[in-house]
């Protein structure tokens, strides 16, 4: 029930050489029974925990051997090698941490935001494009792109503008739901490269437009039936003008007749 090491692995780890498993983080304790439980089945070992050595900070460590038997079969001791990963595991968890703060963001997006590959299938997508295609993300990413637009033509020739331009603004599409209802959206698109300044694909954003179109198409509407309105006032102000002079004029003749009549009598 005691794990003993060589000396320079207990050394560069700084634990003690008699108990190895009691320098291990709590957390970690199950990793570590599972390996050597492992070990003594398969004869290998290979397992990445943390300990906490009496000599300094938390540090993780990434063990690999074997277990040697004797004649008869019997497991007497384990052989391998024991290295300080410490500065891996946090450049990984700081990996992690920049990926889900990245996701995060494209996440709190009420605009869809996807993106696609260079050859066009959809690499990733965020909530928002899941509710107005209606398609699940496990089924958007490795699609293409073109086929959740009703003009897929047109979406391509966005598409190849941006990676040619490196941007494309205000790009009228109509995206269609699995319903068959279709949103009306203009695309915003970059292209995002790597380290090395190659285009990886395109980063678009989609704002939906139904409102704005439905709101302009009122404001056309009241604006004609305004014209209108203005026509119709000017016509009927030809119209009235004349008899606005036959009336008058009947009227003067009426005022001569009672003269003429009162001059008779």
């Amino acid at each position: 029930d005691k794990t003993r090491f060589c000396d320079r692995c207990h050394d560069d780890a700084g634990v003690s050489p008699t108990c190895w498993d009691c320098h291990v983080v709590p957390e970690d304790r199950p990793v570590f029974r599972r390996a050597f439980d492992e070990a003594l089945a398969t004869g290998h070992f290979h397992y990445a925990l943390r300990i906490a050595p009496a000599t300094g900070a938390q540090r993780w460590i990434e063990a690999t051997g074997e277990v040697i038997r004797d004649e008869a079969g019997n497991p007497v001791r384990m052989a391998g090698a024991v290295v300080d990963v410490t500065d891996r595991k946090l450049a990984e968890a700081r990996i992690r941490e920049a990926a889900a703060y990245a996701r995060s963001l494209i996440e709190a997006s009420i605009d869809p935001i996807v993106v696609i590959g260079p050859e066009g299938a959809i690499t990733d997508v965020n909530a928002a494009t899941e509710e107005v295609t209606g398609v699940p993300r496990e089924r958007l990413v490795g699609s293409d792109f073109a086929g959740y637009l009703t003009d897929p033509a047109e979406a391509r020739r966005g598409f190849h503008h941006a990676l040619a331009s490196g941007t494309v603004r205000d790009f009228p599409l109509t995206i269609r739901h699995e319903s068959g209802r279709n949103t009306e959206v203009i695309f915003n698109a970059t292209v995002y490269r790597d380290p090395g300044g190659q285009a990886q694909g395109v980063l678009a954003a989609a704002r939906d437009v139904s409102v704005l179109r439905a709101t302009q198409d009122q404001l056309a509407i009241a604006s004609r039936l305004a014209a209108l309105g203005r026509l119709v006032a000017a016509v009927a102000h030809q119209i009235n003008n004349p008899l606005a002079v036959q009336v008058s004029g009947q009227a003067v003749a009426l005022e001569v007749l009672r003269d003429l009549r009162d001059q008779v009598a």
